[in-house]
């Protein structure tokens, strides 16, 4: 399946490119668009009804409120927030049973809390929000002086596959590995690893 991510902010200069590429997403067969924007998952709806939405982690759906406002922009998923817990997430799926949950099992947390950092833009320029992210918080800092500070940003990297069973009962139904800079053996391997997981 093709799941292609369309899931930046919206901007004035850039509203063109985003119906040109939601267009050609839904021309050439995408089985689904990842979209934050809830602009674009109300004109999606509107315009392309049978074209699925999946509401992007950067979209922020963190509690039953805003897991419902996605389904009511036409969201037939949506990627929960990194941050819940398990009771978070049964409460959504309880709460809103057609709407599929897909949730990250693997790979960097964020510490600017999903879809909302401007870390990397207040260092370099370079925006999370918009694909780009630099990701200084993985870096190690140091002080005015130059001595070592660690990783002091760091949150470390989530695994939940000896949980996948518990996400399972908890109402998830679609696992998300991040792979952001990731090469594509590293992509290959977890992946792998995953799939004989979930089969097991």
């Amino acid at each position: 399946r093709v799941h292609v991510a369309l899931n930046v902010p919206l901007r004035l200069p850039t509203i063109d490119e985003a119906a040109r590429t939601l267009a050609a997403a839904y021309l050439h067969g995408a089985d689904a668009v990842i979209l934050r924007d809830p602009a674009l998952m109300a004109a999606t709806r509107d315009l392309l009804p049978d074209l699925p939405i999946h509401a992007s982690t950067q979209a922020g759906v963190a509690s039953v409120e805003s897991a419902r406002r996605a389904r009511d922009l036409g969201c037939s998923r949506v990627i929960l927030a990194r941050e819940l817990s398990r009771e978070a997430i049964e409460r959504i799926a309880l709460e809103l049973p057609s709407l599929e949950l897909e949730t990250f099992v693997f790979g960097a947390q964020c510490f600017g809390v999903s879809g909302s950092c401007l870390f990397g833009e207040a260092l370099g320029g370079r925006s999370g929000n918009y694909g780009a992210c630099s990701q200084p918080c993985r870096l190690p800092w140091f002080d005015a002086s130059g001595r070592p500070l660690g990783h002091v940003f760091s949150t470390k990297d989530l695994d939940l596959f000896p949980r996948l069973a518990a996400l399972r009962s908890a109402g998830v139904t679609s696992l998300k590995i991040e792979g952001r800079l990731k090469p594509p053996a590293w992509v290959g391997c977890v992946t792998s690893w995953l799939r004989r997981a979930v089969d097991r």
